[in-house]
């Protein structure tokens, strides 16, 4: 029998799996999609990480991690991916995966700089699966793991379904669960998030497989819940798109409409990174969960403005704003003229000069605009429809900085281990540039512990 199961293959289970086998752990990875779709939300990211080099953590990590979560995040783990993230990084370069120099993102941030990987989260688990087959670790696909095994009181197991639905067992000294978060579920997203969870995209289909199975079979044995469970990593995303993270991050320079053709949330209280979540959960709970972002010509003439649309679709453009509001699929479009209309009229002159924020401000029918409210003027008028989408769920399991899973009364469950997507860490707001950091760290620490123990 394997040494040690993990589940799930993304950039979390293969740091894992890695890390255990290096310590002389013979390994077992079970995934729950096809080889070529292995790793869920994994294969599609970006990868980008939170440091300013590869020796660096990025200015203010672990302020930032208490001011978007109000406090409530767990500061020992915070502080444990801060000590393991270097040393982490030149792990994953020896195994392979190669780093860009740090560069800005997206013009539009607070947060400036981060450490980009070459050829994203694919090219991470291309490495990490190399070097894991390198060492002997065995892979089983379209396996669904279910069910933890539990003797003497200590996890000894999992039960599995593999793809003609036959029920098998896996024995192992330890089970380290990768298998992300609950955002491929819409059982278990009607069961925790506040809202109407059948409107939420997923923003990469590889996170289809991402079913809440770690984290529930985790819970049943008596595991501690931690992170956020009602909320979730959100994006403001074209729906029409059919690329994987097609975000829209330039409403703050425009106006939002709801399906009913109000105005519903100051589209410019921040930075749009700063803001981009209050905002796509805000028009996620507007009827239809759908909003149209409009914007005049003034928008395109910023530095950098495109790179701020990732949609391939094209937008949709009129020469007048009442042209444009007959264009777009509303409910109300005599509401939506007359909201724009009162917009225009309290605005002020003049045209978009800034990607900062610049104090120009306004209230219409008791919705604020913080900052950027100039007149919607200049011709061509552009819309673009805009959704939410789940990330991740920040919801997961407790922890200690040594991956191991906790128990209700604070102890840790013998046996378990939990790493990635499947930990709870965030409150309130993602970290920006963090996730695949935690599952590289997280991972490499279950393993190697779990390989000792």
């Amino acid at each position: 029998m394997p040494e040690i199961v993990v589940v799930g293959s993304g950039v979390a289970g293969l740091a894992a799996a890695v890390s255990a086998a290096e310590h002389g752990a013979s390994v077992l990875v079970l995934e729950r999609g096809p080889q070529n779709e292995r790793g869920g939300g994994s294969l599609y990211t970006g990868a980008y990480l939170r440091l300013a080099s590869e020796d660096e953590l990025a200015p203010h990590f672990r302020q930032d991690f208490m001011w978007l979560s109000g406090g409530r995040c767990n500061l020992t783990l915070v502080d444990t991916l801060m000590a393991e993230a270097i040393p982490t990084i030149h792990w994953v370069r020896e195994c392979g995966v190669r780093f860009s120099p740090a560069q800005p993102t997206e013009w539009l941030r607070r947060f400036r700089t981060v450490l980009p990987t070459a050829g994203g989260g694919a090219a991470i688990l291309d490495a990490l699966e190399a070097r894991a087959r390198s060492l002997g670790v065995s892979f089983a696909y379209r396996r669904i793991a279910h069910e933890l095994t539990v003797v003497n009181g200590r996890v000894a197991g999992v039960e599995v379904i593999d793809e003609g639905g036959r029920a098998e067992h896996y024995d192992a000294a330890a089970v380290v669960l990768a298998c992300g978060g609950f955002q491929g579920s819409l059982e278990l997203q009607r069961k925790y998030l506040r809202g109407p969870a059948e409107h939420l995209r997923l923003i990469a289909p590889g996170s289809r497989f991402n079913q809440g199975e770690g984290i529930e079979m985790a819970l049943r044995i008596g595991a501690r819940p931690a992170g956020d469970y009602e909320l979730f990593h959100a994006e403001t995303v074209d729906p029409r798109s059919q690329l994987p993270e097609p975000s829209l991050m330039c409403y703050s320079y425009g106006v939002l409409l709801n399906a009913r053709g109000k105005r519903f949330i100051d589209e410019a209280l921040a930075l749009p990174d700063i803001w981009y979540e209050e905002v796509a959960r805000a028009l996620w709970l507007e009827p239809g969960s759908i909003a149209y972002m409009i914007l005049d010509a003034s928008y395109f003439d910023l530095p950098g403005a495109q790179r701020a649309i990732r949609s391939e679709q094209p937008p949709i453009t009129a020469d007048s704003l009442d042209e444009l509001v007959d264009k777009l699929p509303l409910d109300d479009r005599g509401a939506a003229s007359r909201t724009l209309r009162a917009y225009n009229d309290a605005a002020h002159p003049g045209r978009l000069q800034s990607v900062n924020p610049d104090d120009v401000s306004v209230v219409v029918a008791g919705v604020p605009k913080s900052n950027w409210a100039y007149k919607l003027q200049a011709r061509p008028f552009t819309a673009y429809p805009m959704a939410c989408a789940n990330v991740l769920t920040f919801g997961g399991l407790a922890v200690t900085p040594e991956a191991r899973v906790l128990g209700a009364h604070g102890a840790p469950l013998a046996g378990l281990f939990a790493a990635g997507e499947t930990i709870g860490l965030y409150h309130g707001r993602y970290v920006g540039a963090t996730s695949v950091l935690r599952g590289l760290v997280f991972g490499r620490i279950a393993g190697r512990v779990a390989a000792h123990r």
